[in-house]
Order: C-alpha cells, then structure tokens, then sequence
C-alpha cells in the first residue's frame, strides 16, 4: 500500500468497526388510531403503539402543523395507557371539537425527531341531531303530481 491510501484504508476500518458496536435501533412506532372522542365532545385519541414497546409520555408532544385545510389539534396532553399489545399513546384536550376533520400531528422529541400525522374524521356523538340543512338534504323529493 502507498502513503496517499492508507489514512483512507484505516477510515474504512473504523468505519466497518463501529457498525458492529452501534445500539440497536428503539424508536417507538406510532399505529394507527384505536378510540376516537365525537364531534362536541372533549378531545381525546388514543393511538397504537404497534410494537408492545414501553414508551415515556414525555417522549411525545403534539406538534405544529402550519396551514392547510383543515383545523388542527394545536396543543394537548399526552399519556401512555396499556403495554404489550394494549400500548396505547392517549392524547387529549379540554376543547371541544366542532370540526368534521382535525389533523393531529404527534413527534417523539427522544429519538431522532420521529413524526406522524394524522387526518381524523371525527364522528358524530351517539343521539346527535343533524343540522336542519342535512336533514333536509337526506330527506327524499317530494313525489310529483
């Protein structure tokens, strides 16, 4: 080997060294949504933790979203409830939701930043009433004469 190679050659060797010592990769997965809060109601959503791992409540925050067409979810509490299969991410927040559609976005702040966004549409609450320009709307045309 010449002189000019070898500072490259002993690189290549720490490099390929240091893969084998790296910590296993823990980033904590976000799921999909199990247990939406109805329209007119407090905000809560509870989100699968998909891989059973345990995971810290502070870890997480929800995020801002800057524009878009629909609302967001712009602040909120966050708990973890279950473990194992039943891990769940709980986020909530004391205003009331009277939008169909919310977006939320959840960051993990521990482990490299990681980001999930989240189009909800929420549904009605059980006993709902319908606006009186959708009933009118689902009611059928009168018959002709």
């Amino acid at each position: 080997m010449n002189n000019n190679s070898m500072p490259l050659a002993i690189a290549v060797a720490i490099a390929l060294a240091s893969l084998g010592t790296a910590p296993p990769a823990a980033a904590v997965a976000l799921g999909e949504v199990a247990a939406l809060s109805a329209m007119g109601e407090s905000f809560r959503a509870e989100i699968r933790l998909p891989d059973g791992k345990p995971a810290d409540a502070e870890c997480f925050r929800v995020a801002p979203l800057s524009g878009g067409e629909f609302p967001a979810l712009r602040q909120g509490r966050i708990a973890v409830s279950g473990s194992g299969a039943e891990a769940r991410l709980v986020v909530r927040d004391a205003a009331r939701v009277n939008e169909p559609v919310l977006k939320l976005a959840i960051e993990n702040v521990c482990e490299a930043r990681l980001r999930r966004e989240y189009t909800l549409l929420m549904p009605f609450a059980p006993g709902a009433r319908l606006p009186a320009a959708a009933v009118a709307a689902a009611a059928p045309p009168p018959a002709a004469r």
